[in-house]
């Protein structure tokens, strides 16, 4: 069930995920939740706490073994700063604040900002807008963004997406139209008949200054003046690129722009290659060159002409990133996943209920949820790929600016919660599996579902964890490369590698006990009885080898993560949120009743940098805030599951429910892991009474501290295979 919001709550959401975006120092996971406070004395405020996915060094360098809430200390550079400045006399504190970022943080190069010292950068710039007003607060956001962030801005810079576009398109610096409309005053659209080839190529020479001014601060890091003076001019084109950038995301020029010259970013509209092939993208085809005819305006190739749909001058102006998107949104085929927002579903793979459009433009790191988000972006027509692609280079200063519009309080309080470490003990698969455990379901209640045994699924993963895994990965790895160079060139040695190929595939029909790829290579080598150039010349038999080389691989991969005994996994943040929001202040946690009491103010709301796992969409659907009843609202969520565990403070039901949830996913997916790698055959009747389950001796027989490491091995267990999953089909 979906449940109605308020304008209240959605204004919420954008600010707590705006807050989370700019959180983010370098590819962090950042969850925020934020409240609006009456304060009689000094006016409104709104109160935050921020938190992130600890980290897998904090294991070793945290003593803290309970949840805090700590208040961020003046950064000792400001304080110091900041006196040497008042003992000069007449500066105000908006004048020492913009001088710090100018002559300060501008000039000193390449530096770390820990998280502490940049919630309070924020904290106090925002504070600032009562009395220098919103313009000077945004430009002073926009400029201390640019230096802190510039690690995690640099990924999407960095992204194929940038490099085709750039690569199709030629680039001139003459703007003589758009500089006579911009000195003339005349109220003309920058986006017509006249102008279209002058905004691309401001286009371009903006997304280059863009891409160049990134790199350029990324390899600025010597401490020298040279270094640091490097830094400093880079991170100025940067702002002035990113925000230009960003601007042209909230009006309508860009994309009629986009539609115009959309039948060339028909490139960009292909779905990733996974990573194991990213090597193999052909050359793009049809580059375009655009130009401006006597007659009429043209993409050549393309054969569309110039679009003379609605131009920026007819159309409302936008306010906030939000506006753009949702006149983006507002040509599609009515999505009821269109407002921007999602309440946490209890189905992860239900795209209808559970993968809805983001707040905010993302920022991915460089972990592997990210090919989500690409896959999204690169899945739509080529000009609706190309626009959220660049509204996801300029996300922070989105949300810079959504911010500083959005916000109406007098003040702003933020705190950080800091979570203990995840400790790296890890309940073996073995003990998940056993006979007496009461941590995996024995069956599953879903139509279709495997009913394997536990002990069924034991062996098979002895099997595939004690095999010759390596030295079959090491081989079908080389025969994979082999056969890639020998697809790429078709030179005159292709009668060596194919040797090579042959070699290694032999060895592995021959040698291999992991299950599975013994058939694999007997159906390569089957491809190979015919003639190497009849192979060559047809894709289906290629494609057949390409496909059975990875699988190998693939497999070996599997078996290889299930042979890990120490946890490498996280506490999620939006968990930590959720789960402090929700549980109620018992006795039973002693120890946390008091973060329990002070968190429980907070609301349904839970803004974060990206959209949140499998994992925690489902224990967002099942826990309720203690304020008011109704699951949480949260951005969307992506489909990989990765590995995860859960807080002390969580129920044992709730334990319970979600390994319930996954362990059932798991069981189906182990089953047709055994089905697909031919260990076990497709059909398969247990024995009488092998499924049978009290699933109430779950909570009774569960320990409060095991919790944490029964959640541990489902989540890593289902997110290695799920990772996998197109070996499935």
């Amino acid at each position: 069930h979906i449940y109605t919001h308020s304008k209240s709550e959605e204004k919420e959401l954008q600010l707590s995920s705006a807050f989370a975006s700019l959180a983010v120092l370098n590819h962090e996971i950042i969850a925020v939740v934020v409240a609006s406070q009456t304060v009689t004395q000094e006016g409104s405020r709104l109160s935050g706490v921020f938190t992130e996915n600890p980290r897998f060094d904090d294991r070793k360098t945290s003593a803290a073994s309970e949840p805090i809430l700590l208040t961020p200390d003046v950064p000792r550079q400001f304080k110091e700063f900041e006196e040497e400045m008042k003992k000069r006399g007449g500066f105000d504190d908006a004048n020492i604040l913009n001088q710090y970022i100018d002559k300060v943080l501008y000039s000193q190069g390449c530096q770390s900002i820990s998280l502490d010292n940049h919630i309070w950068m924020l904290q106090k710039i925002l504070n600032m807008w009562r009395v220098q007003g919103k313009d000077q607060s945004l430009k002073q956001l926009n400029r201390y963004m640019v230096i802190a962030c510039f690690h995690d801005s640099g990924i999407n810079i960095d992204h194929e997406c940038l490099a085709m576009f750039l690569d199709c398109h030629p680039k001139r610096n003459e703007y003589k139209r758009l500089l006579h409309i911009y000195t003339s005053g005349e109220k003309i659209p920058i986006h017509n008949k006249d102008t279209f080839e002058e905004f691309h190529q401001l286009l371009l020479f903006i997304l280059e200054t863009y891409r160049e001014g990134l790199n350029q601060m990324n390899a600025a890091t010597g401490d020298d003046g040279p270094s640091k003076e490097e830094f400093r001019k880079a991170a100025s084109r940067v702002n002035w690129a990113g925000f230009l950038l960003h601007r042209l995301n909230t009006g309508a020029a860009l994309r009629m722009h986009l539609q115009t010259i959309g039948e060339s970013l028909s490139c960009l509209a292909t779905p990733s290659l996974p990573k194991s092939c990213k090597n193999e993208a052909d050359a793009i085809q049809g580059e375009v060159d655009i130009f401006l005819s006597d007659d009429d305006l043209t993409a050549h190739e393309a054969g569309v002409p110039f679009n003379e749909g609605n131009d920026s001058a007819d159309e409302e102006p936008l306010n906030s990133p939000q506006d753009a998107d949702g006149r983006d949104n507002a040509s599609d085929d009515g999505d009821p996943s269109d407002d921007g927002h999602a309440v946490a579903s209890a189905d992860p793979g239900d795209l209808n209920d559970n993968t809805l459009d983001d707040v905010l433009d993302g920022e991915p790191d460089n972990r592997d949820e990210d090919e989500d988000e690409f896959e999204e972006i690169n899945s739509e027509a080529g000009y609706l790929a190309t626009l959220k692609w660049m509204k996801l280079l300029v996300s922070q200063f989105n949300s810079a600016s959504l911010l500083v519009i959005k916000l109406t309080t007098d003040t702003v309080s933020l705190r950080i919660l800091k979570s203990p470490p995840v400790g790296v003990d890890m309940m073996s698969w073995e003990e998940l599996f056993a006979a007496d455990s009461n941590f995996f379901p024995t069956w599953s209640h879903r139509p279709g579902s495997r009913l394997w045994r536990n002990q069924d699924i034991a062996k098979f993963i002895t099997s595939g964890v004690n095999a010759n895994r390596r030295s079959t990965s090491s081989r079908a790895q080389n025969a994979l490369n082999a056969w890639e160079q020998i697809l790429k060139t078709y030179h005159s040695d292709y009668q060596t590698l194919f040797a090579r190929v042959v070699q290694s595939v032999t060895w592995i029909q021959d040698q291999t006990s992991v299950p599975g790829c013994k058939e694999s290579a007997a159906d390569i080598l089957k491809v190979f009885e015919r003639n190497v150039v009849d192979i060559l010349a047809d894709p289906c038999r290629t494609s057949k080898v390409t496909h059975n080389l990875r699988y190998i691989a693939d497999v070996c991969t599997i078996f290889g993560g299930l042979s890990v005994t120490n946890f490498k996994g996280s506490l999620h943040c939006e968990a930590a949120l959720g789960t402090l929001i929700s549980t109620p202040v018992r006795d039973i946690y002693p120890q946390y009743s008091s973060l329990l009491a002070e968190m429980q103010q907070y609301g349904r709301v839970i803004g974060t940098s990206k959209r949140c796992c499998p994992v925690c969409t489902t224990l967002l659907s099942i826990i309720t805030p203690q304020a008011t009843g109704q699951p949480f609202l949260i951005r969307g969520s992506h489909r990989t599951i990765s590995s995860c565990t859960l807080p002390d403070w969580t129920p044992r039901h709730i334990v319970k429910e979600l390994i319930e949830h996954f362990g059932q996913s798991l069981r189906e997916v182990i089953g047709q892991l055994m089905e697909r790698t031919h260990w076990a055959p497709l059909k398969y009747s247990p024995s009488a009474g092998s499924s049978a389950l009290s699933v109430t001796s779950l909570v009774r027989r569960l320990p409060v501290n095991t919790k944490v490491v029964m959640a541990g091995p489902v989540c890593c267990l289902t997110s290695i295979l799920f990772s996998h999953s197109d070996l499935l089909l």
